[in-house]
């Protein structure tokens, strides 16, 4: 699963399709890596490759190369591998107050340096 995640996540449209000025070209099939292939999500020829074939161009009308979502295979690689954010440990903070504080009194006393509360924090009574 990570593998395939991985080709997507790292994925790169020019494995598949080259460009300059004249015009596009979608490499062939036996062309393309495993990689490359494995991000691509759907291929897509509009016109008929016969037709072509008949009036002797060679050209179809075009082609639509759609790579997978690059940012929701990261997104799921980060979680996976721990450098998510919401997945990562967040220290617990537990205060105990021998009385009641205020909300003020208490942010003043443990809040962080910008006033905000510790991550993950609770405030206990003896």
């Amino acid at each position: 699963v990570l593998e395939e995640l991985a080709k997507v996540a790292f994925s790169d449209i020019r494995d598949v399709v080259t460009w300059d000025g004249t015009g596009l070209r979608v490499s062939p099939s036996d062309e393309i890596s495993d990689a490359a292939a494995g991000a691509i999500k759907r291929v897509r020829v509009r016109g008929n490759a016969q037709q072509s074939a008949e009036r002797g161009d060679g050209k179809v009308r075009s082609v639509e190369v759609v790579l997978h979502d690059k940012l929701q295979a990261l997104a799921l690689l980060t979680r996976h591998l721990g450098m998510d954010a919401r997945t990562q440990a967040q220290p617990n903070v537990v205060v105990i107050a021998p009385e009641k504080l205020s909300t003020e009194e208490w942010m003043r006393r443990y809040g962080g340096a910008d006033g905000s509360p510790p991550a993950e924090s609770m405030l206990l009574y003896e």
